[in-house]
This record gives C-alpha cells, sequence and structure tokens, in this order.
C-alpha cells in the first residue's frame, strides 16, 4: 500500500503527459488491477464465514446509524471543500453544512450507544483511552500522508520547474524507501511483541517531515529533496499498518472487525479534510493577483494553480516573484500540518502497553455472537426463574 501511494504521482504525472485524453488512464488502469486483485481472493482467501441469510443480514444492519454517521461526513467534507472557495466561510451555505455536519456525529454517538442493537461503531472503542489515542493517531497520519503526497510533486512543479513525470520520479526516493520501513517495523514487531516504539519512533519523523519542509526554497536544493523524503518515508511508512496492530491489540476480540472498519473510516476522512485543508491554507496565503476583488478565493486559487515556473526559457524578474510568492504560500502549509502532525506524537502519550500474543483464538463476531448472547441470557434468565 505504501509503495503503491507513492508510486501514483510518477504514473499520473506519465499519464498526464501523454495528451489527447491520456490522463484518462488514471481512471482505466484501475480496472484490469482491481479485476485481478478480485480473481486472485476469489482462488486463495479462505475465511471461516458461516452463512447468515440475506433478510437476516439486512434486518440486522445498523441503518440509522450508517446514514448519520455517512450524510454527517459528507456535509463536513462539503463544508470545508465550499469554504474560501465556492462561498465565503461565514456564509449560510458553509455554516450550515459544518453545523449540521456536527449534530449528525453527536446523533450518530447518542444512536450507538443507546438505539443501535449491532451498532455499525461500538462506543466502548472510542471511549477506551487507548483506542481514542490509536485513532488519533490514525485520523493524524491520514491528514498528512495524502496531502503530501499530492502537494510534494505539486511543490516540485511550480517552484521547482519540473515536469509531471519529472516531480513523479523525483518522489520515488520516497516510493523505494516507505516499503523497506513498513517491513522493517513489521519485523520488529514479529520479534519483540511490542509496537510503542514503532509508533513513537514514526510519529517523531512525522512531525519533523512538515517540519523540515518548512524550510523548502524557491530553488532546488538536491540535499533536502533527498534527506526530506528519506525522514518522511520512516514517519509515514509504519504508520500505515502498526496502529492497526495496536488497536486490534486493545479493543475486545469480538470489536476486531469494527475496530478494522474504524480505521478506514477515519483514514479515508482524514484523507478528504486534509486536501482540504491543504488547499484552504494556500488559498489564503497567497495575495490577489492585480485587479482581482479582495477575498476573491477563486483568483487566488488560479494565480496559484495556473502558474507555471518553466513556462519560458529566460527567467524574468516577474516569474521569481510568483516562484517566492507560492514558496511562502506552500511554507505556511507545511506549518499547518507540523501543528496537526504534533498531535498524533502527543496521542503516543496515551498509547497502554498491550504485549502481542502468539496464540490464535477464533471469536464469535457480527449475527453469531448476536445469537449466542441470547441464547445465553434466556438460558440465565430460566435458571432465576428456577431458583
Amino acid at each position: 500500500m505504501a509503495f503503491a501511494a507513492a508510486v501514483g504521482p510518477l504514473l499520473g504525472g506519465a499519464f498526464a503527459q501523454l495528451g489527447r485524453g491520456g490522463w484518462r488512464w488514471i481512471f482505466w488502469i484501475n480496472l484490469p488491477l482491481t479485476a485481478m486483485a478480485g480473481a486472485l481472493m476469489l482462488k486463495y482467501l479462505q475465511l471461516h464465514n458461516p452463512h447468515t441469510h440475506l433478510l437476516s443480514g439486512l434486518k440486522a444492519i445498523d441503518w440509522l446509524g450508517t446514514i448519520l454517521v455517512t450524510g454527517s461526513a459528507i456535509m463536513l467534507q462539503l463544508g470545508l471543500q465550499f469554504g474560501g472557495g465556492s462561498y465565503p466561510w461565514l456564509s449560510a451555505t458553509v455554516l450550515c453544512l459544518l453545523i449540521f455536519s456536527a449534530i449528525g456525529f453527536v446523533l450518530f454517538v447518542t444512536v450507538e450507544t443507546m438505539i443501535a442493537r449491532i451498532p455499525v461503531m461500538p462506543t466502548r472503542i472510542i471511549f477506551d483511552r487507548s483506542a481514542a489515542a490509536i485513532l488519533t493517531l490514525v485520523f493524524v497520519h491520514g491528514f498528512f500522508y495524502v496531502s503530501c503526497i499530492y502537494y510534494l510533486p505539486l511543490y516540485f512543479q511550480l517552484v521547482l520547474g519540473a515536469s509531471a513525470v519529472q516531480a513523479g520520479v523525483w518522489t520515488l526516493i520516497a516510493a523505494l524507501t516507505m516499503p523497506a520501513t513498513t517491513l522493517l517495523s513489521g519485523i520488529f514487531i514479529n520479534r519483540t511483541g511490542r509496537f510503542r516504539p514503532v509508533l513513537w519512533v514514526a510519529s517523531t519523523f512525522m512531525v519533523l517531515t512538515p517540519g523540515l519542509s518548512i524550510s523548502f526554497s524557491a530553488y532546488r536544493s538536491w540535499p533536502r529533496l533527498i534527506v526530506f523524503q528519506l525522514v518522511g518515508a520512516v514517519g509515514l511508512g509504519p504508520l500505515f499498518q502498526v496502529p492497526l496492530l495496536a488497536l486490534q491489540a486493545t479493543v475486545r476480540p469480538e470489536d476486531t472487525a469494527a475496530a478494522n472498519s474504524l480505521v478506514l473510516f477515519m483514514r479515508t476522512l482524514a484523507s478528504a479534510v486534509g486536501l482540504m485543508a491543504g488547499q484552504t491554507v494556500l488559498q489564503n496565503s497567497f495575495p490577489d493577483p492585480p485587479g482581482a476583488p479582495a477575498g476573491s478565493a477563486r483568483d487566488r486559487q488560479h494565480s496559484i494553480f495556473g502558474f507555471e515556473s518553466g513556462a519560458s526559457g529566460t527567467e524574468t524578474r516577474q516569474q521569481e516573484l510568483m516562484r517566492q510568492l507560492i514558496t511562502k504560500a506552500f511554507r505556511n502549509m507545511w506549518i499547518m500540518y507540523t501543528a496537526v502532525a504534533a498531535f498524533g506524537l502527543l496521542a503516543n502519550f496515551f498509547i497502554g502497553h498491550r504485549e502481542l500474543l502468539e496464540e490464535h483464538a477464533d471469536v464469535q463476531i457480527g449475527l453469531q455472537m448476536d445469537k449466542e448472547r441470547s441464547t445465553t441470557g434466556k438460558t440465565a434468565a430460566r435458571k432465576n426463574s428456577v431458583s
């Protein structure tokens, strides 16, 4: 996953430069890859999967909780996307989206706690100190790593004058290192049964990554480009998988499936929010172009993303000034990401120690677990009645 995420910009840049709709292959390439993955799973994935009748399964789904969390997440993302761009931050549209999103999340937690029979998210997970801290770290990692993959090549192109393919090639430094750090963290945990040291080291390097990026200049510096990406690989690679292992070791065995889903949800939501946050900082850090109305976010965005540093063979004073302004805007964005990454580092103080065991035990989950609990409850009630 780490390798694929880092190689993505290289392939995307290559497709984008093909011209005549070549960029569409960014989407077409998913079809054969996902078909191959599906075929491999059908053939080789062997799981114990007790049969459940379709109607029983549909009845057991936490429909109210699912609708609330989905709707709240969509409103949050739309509010952040519209704010400062399509609408002012204090407009009724943006405020209503953000306020009703917050209300929706509160209602979701209430439903999961008091109403849902088989909640899509057992609230005992988020109310556990260690589990909540791990999920915070997952959110921070998702907030930053997708943004790093997106904005670093953008910096290469807008400021350093790289082509789309060159920007992708330069990110191979992280692409080739990140899988190695991920594998090394897995080997360490497998041999020691301890995951907290990995989380501490990775979280520290995750803070250093945007912190060091603040010093990026308007001109190419290979030592910085190489060293900073190596630091990022150490910080981001292990955090793809280790927090999931830590959460699985923290929650009850019957909550493992819900914990896995919660990690994926938090990381996906954080990725979208992180990208929008970076875009907002860039928009508001860039001055209005000459003749544009004050506070025109659309014009600021067009000025940033419409600028091509390599458009002319001879660099003019105006291009130099534009490059400096874009670098300053990126610097403000890296400062924001550093502050957010620091929350991930602080979350490690609240993660409790859990020793990973080698024994495997099957547990009942889903409808099977619910049926077993009902049977146990009825048996206990009969015994009490006889007594």
